[in-house]
């Protein structure tokens, strides 16, 4: 089988990370893949390395743009798939335009809350829902708001209840063992994790000076919260760096000793930097060269190496699809702490695998923080429940089976 997989991008993402993901695994069913995308980014050499082609349509690409899909459909007329798999909005849209045209049967998957995309995008999104052979979503959440928002608008009952048949979930995946390994084979240190971040707020030590000396006070003592992820308004990271300056406010010189000295680490980058940076100022944070509460480690590709220093790890999205570095965090069996809009989670139980705190709400999300904070034996539970969440219900090798499933109902090809 010959599958085409069309993204929008391979910047860094849960969607560029689930396709680099799947590539990873379904290359051992021993079909041929093609990977075509609108906009570079560090998942391009992923899959090269995979020695998977990769084909980048430049330009500007949009969904009135005639020329991006006469482009588009040349190449795809060159490579002749079997099937086509599109993921993220733009790829969604291009894609089942052009496999009605070249009648080439498409996959298109869903990997978060549609209300995010705006009026006009899911405009388009309603015109050209029913082109698509599948529609995959990453979670029952994210398949329950594309059908409330998106099919149940469709007025015709009959083609309603027939796309309604098509739209399918299709729970993202993870190889945990060999992320864990990886990560592992190539450990960072807690002193390395404060030497060499990057503090984006314009602190750093004189010319030739450690920023911190190598002490057992900087390796071990530090009470680590992680987030993985853009810097993008979605994320809410704001709202955490709230949180967290409120935890400070509500802890004691006694509890400091007696947990460690707490700190949030970000790692990744984006549009919301400066305000977060600008806010890190505003709430003293961050007051000198010693005293840096707040880590802004930036982009790392090696973002994989971070999870095994996290004590916990903490989301704060206004909402989520399946989050890959929520996964990734299980891999390691972090307590989790997240903010969700519905009473219950995709993958985490309140106070089994972690903390479940309503969306916009820095107060909740500082006492969740609190909470995992002080408690090592809820800690200890959860890091235990974690593994075995991961292990039984988030392999990998189930995700990929299940979408070959799906190829093979719609091109009957082995």
């Amino acid at each position: 089988m010959k599958i085409v997989h069309l993204i929008t991008s391979l910047k860094i993402g849960g969607a560029e990370s689930a396709l680099v993901n799947f590539l990873t695994h379904a290359q051992s069913y021993g079909h041929e893949h093609h990977v075509v995308y609108f906009h570079a980014g560090p998942n391009v050499a992923k899959l090269q390395a995979l020695n998977i082609p990769t084909y980048h349509l430049s330009g500007i690409i949009s969904y009135c743009d005639p020329i991006a899909l006469y482009r588009l459909k040349k190449l795809i007329t060159h490579i002749k798939p079997d099937i086509m798999h599109s993921s993220l909005w733009s790829a969604n849209i291009l894609g089942r335009v052009l496999s009605r045209y070249l009648k080439i049967p498409i996959v298109c998957d869903l990997h978060g809350d549609c209300a995010q995309e705006g009026l006009i995008r899911n405009f388009f999104d309603r015109c050209t829902v029913r082109l698509a052979n599948s529609i995959v979503a990453v979670s029952d959440t994210v398949c329950e708001n594309y059908l409330s928002s998106i099919i149940s608008s469709i007025k015709d009952p009959l083609l309603r209840e027939n796309i309604t048949q098509h739209v399918i979930t299709i729970k993202n995946g993870i190889n945990s063992q060999a992320l864990v390994i990886k990560a592992t084979q190539d450990p960072l240190s807690r002193y390395e994790l404060f030497e060499t971040a990057t503090l984006r707020d314009g602190l750093r030590p004189p010319q030739g000076e450690r920023l911190f000396e190598l002490t057992s006070d900087v390796v071990t003592p530090d009470f680590i919260i992680g987030a993985i992820g853009r810097l993008e308004p979605i994320k809410s990271y704001d709202l955490l760096v709230q949180a967290f300056g409120l935890m400070l406010k509500n802890i004691s010189p006694e509890q400091e000793l007696e947990f460690g000295a707490p700190k949030l680490c970000l790692v990744g980058d984006g549009s919301d930097m400066p305000k977060i940076q600008t806010l890190i100022k505003n709430l003293g944070l961050n007051n000198n060269l010693t005293n840096n509460n707040v880590i802004l480690a930036g982009f790392r590709i090696d973002a994989y190496r971070f999870y095994p220093l996290f004590d916990c790890f903490a989301l704060s999205s206004q909402s989520e699809g399946l989050s890959i570095a929520l996964l990734e965090a299980l891999s390691f069996g972090l307590p989790i702490i997240t903010t969700h809009n519905n009473i219950k989670h995709e993958v985490i139980t309140h106070n089994v695998h972690g903390l479940l705190v309503p969306a916009n709400n820095p107060e909740k999300l500082a006492q969740a923080l609190i909470k995992i904070y002080t408690n090592k034996n809820l800690r200890a539970s959860m890091h235990q429940a974690n593994l075995e969440l991961i292990r039984d219900s988030f392999d990998l090798s189930v995700n990929v089976q299940k979408y070959f499933d799906v190829y093979e109902e719609l091109t009957h090809v082995r």
